[in-house]
């Protein structure tokens, strides 16, 4: 799967790919002097489930994800979903001010 951007932007951009069958997102945030990177990433299981709980086993998960939730607001909105689902990711992040 290529690379899906959900939003890029004045203060960062947000991307989800799936490699080697588990999905990872990738959230740069930068403003001013700081600037910050989050990973997400989901083992094959989660990233199963993600898929099959969006696509309802019969919508493009390219579609789905750029339809329900691109945009400033649309990641969110994603991680909202994924505590209502009780969807599992590992969260790591890096912080550095010039």
């Amino acid at each position: 799967m290529n690379e899906i951007i959900l939003y890029r932007g004045i203060g960062g951009s947000i991307s989800v790919e799936i490699k080697d069958r588990c999905l990872f997102i990738f959230d740069h945030i930068f403003s001013g002097e700081m600037e910050k990177e989050c990973w997400y990433d989901f083992d094959e299981s989660n990233t199963n489930r993600v898929i099959e709980l969006l696509t309802n086993n019969e919508s493009d998960f390219e579609e789905v994800l750029l339809k329900n939730y691109s945009g400033v607001n649309g990641f969110e909105r994603l991680k909202k979903f994924f505590i209502d689902n009780g969807i599992e990711y590992k969260y790591r992040s890096y912080s550095s001010i010039s």
